[in-house]
């Protein structure tokens, strides 16, 4: 049985979920932080490996607090 579900997406698709730009989306591809498959000479990413990488970020509870002085 067939269906229209959709299992990869293009770096560029990739990238637009992510809020990130496509060189950057595809220096986490390059470097093995994100993985992807080569189909046809196109980087295809699968929906499962784009969770994987978000759930394998940390928690941004405190971004950006970490250069911040102390209250004095």
């Amino acid at each position: 049985m067939a269906t229209n579900e959709v299992h990869t997406i293009s770096a560029a698709g990739a990238a637009r979920k992510l809020g990130l730009g496509k060189a950057k989306t595809l220096a986490l591809i390059r470097d093995g932080r994100l993985r992807a498959k080569q189909l046809d000479g196109r980087i295809r990413v699968r929906l499962v490996d784009l969770d994987a990488f978000l759930a394998s970020l940390p928690d941004a509870t405190n971004a950006g607090q970490e250069h911040r002085e102390p209250p004095s």
